[in-house]
């Protein structure tokens, strides 16, 4: 009986120990609750949205995949020791089987995350304007905002259409698969989305380049380069116009960009005889902000530009001496040659 009592005992001290921890406990989860799970930013501002729209651009480019797999790559040999598996697939269109950072499953990731931050900014946006009183509008940096993302998620997936989908024509789109165009942010685990087809694929983007050409603007903007800008904007969208043969619409566009005098738009090659005969310093004044030809400047993670230059990063593969003379730069029969 003394051994029954003292265990009773015991134990009744252990439940209210136990009760008093749990107390404890679900007096901290009250605080604990109050705070985001994983202390992401509420978009519900200017100075949010600007920040998350610096996301809204890819971090992984197509140029490598895209070069390797087209026909401005030869096959210089076996003898060739600088190459790998992931450039070898790549060149011969077989199925990845291994991670990096030009491939195409980092490109289709890259984009979806930038349209990711896009659609928070927009959603942002729309819960401010919801808000409003009645008859006030937007702020212009928040309108100019919306046009950025808008124009960012477009071009995203009209990178990713023309990767990953069967080319444009009017006459086989209804016919050919598209890609889930996502307009808000996911709040699910794991959903379900329908590819549809091209013709609402490319319907999607051509909504967004229009309702982001009324809005997008530059003044909230430090270095407008930096981000779609409306020239830059206004260029994407004479080029979608020329993808889908809507060909006034793009040369519209294309004037906006050029304006009266389209020879100061372009790039003066002339110029580069007064740089220094240096690398970086070449390349620092090719991507220059305020060179009127370059419209916007990105970063992504890339070895394009170790690849087609003296490196021989995988010199199996390259654009080597025989395309060169007789398909590209050094031709006589293409708009190069002389």
């Amino acid at each position: 009986m003394n051994f029954i009592a003292k265990y009773m005992k015991k134990k009744n001290i252990y439940l209210i120990a136990a009760l008093a921890l749990g107390s404890m406990t679900f007096a901290s989860c009250d605080k604990f609750l109050d705070e985001m799970p994983d202390n992401r930013a509420e978009v519900n501002n200017e100075d949010k949205i600007s920040a998350i729209l610096v996301s809204a651009y890819s971090e992984n480019d197509h140029l490598v995949i895209a070069e390797f797999a087209s026909d401005n790559v030869d096959d210089y040999g076996e003898n060739n020791p600088n190459t790998d598996r992931f450039i070898e697939y790549t060149y011969s269109w077989k199925d990845e089987v291994e991670s990096n950072n030009n491939s195409c499953e980092n490109f289709w990731d890259g984009s979806l995350n930038a349209n990711a931050n896009a659609n928070e900014a927009i959603a942002g946006i729309e819960k401010i304007e919801a808000g409003l009183a009645h008859g006030a509008s937007l702020s212009k940096t928040l309108q100019e905002c919306k046009g950025e993302a808008l124009i960012a998620r477009a071009y995203n997936y009209f990178m990713l259409a023309n990767m990953f989908c069967m080319p444009y024509s009017p006459d086989t789109a209804e016919k050919n698969l598209g890609l889930p165009y996502l307009k808000e942010p996911e709040t699910q685990l794991a959903p379900k989305y329908e590819r549809g087809t091209l013709a609402e694929l490319y319907a999607n983007i051509q909504a967004d380049i229009e309702d982001a050409l009324t809005i997008i603007g530059d003044s909230h903007l430090k270095i407008p380069k930096y981000h779609w800008n409306r020239k830059a904007a206004y260029a994407f969208a004479a080029r979608f116009y020329l993808y889908t043969g809507q060909y006034q619409k793009c040369i519209d566009c294309a004037n906006v960009v050029l304006g009266t005098n389209p020879k100061s738009q372009l790039r003066d090659w002339v110029a580069y005889s007064n740089v220094v005969n240096d690398r970086d310093a070449l390349f620092n004044e090719y991507n220059n902000a305020e060179n009127n030809c370059n419209l916007v400047l990105a970063t992504s993670y890339s070895s394009m530009g170790m690849t087609f230059s003296n490196f021989y990063l995988w010199g199996r593969y390259s654009h080597g001496n025989y395309l060169a003379s007789n398909e590209t730069i050094r031709s006589t029969n293409n708009i190069w040659g002389s």
